[in-house]
């Protein structure tokens, strides 16, 4: 059974605002994050339990080349929930 990852939306918004804001500075770069996105998203369901832990029982995984993190929980043993694309 393969593992799925979900935005909370919230934290669809605040990818969606971040996402938005490089584009408007260059398409190119916009296309860069929305990739590194897209990694970190698959480094988490790949192996949640690899990622580092914020404050409490938040795990995390850093978005390589961007100031962003990926903060989810594991809310089943198939499914992550993006809870806060955080800068």
């Amino acid at each position: 059974m393969a593992r799925e990852a979900i935005f909370q939306r919230f934290a669809a918004r605040e990818y969606r605002s971040a996402r938005d804001w490089y584009v408007a500075r260059s398409q190119r770069v916009g296309d860069r994050f929305t990739t590194a996105i897209a990694a970190a998203v698959e480094r988490i369901v790949k192996a949640p339990e690899s990622c580092a832990t914020v404050v409490g029982e938040y795990p995390y995984a850093s978005v390589r080349g961007f100031p962003y993190a990926l903060v989810f929980r594991q809310r089943s043993i198939d499914m992550i929930v993006i809870v806060a694309v955080a800068h």
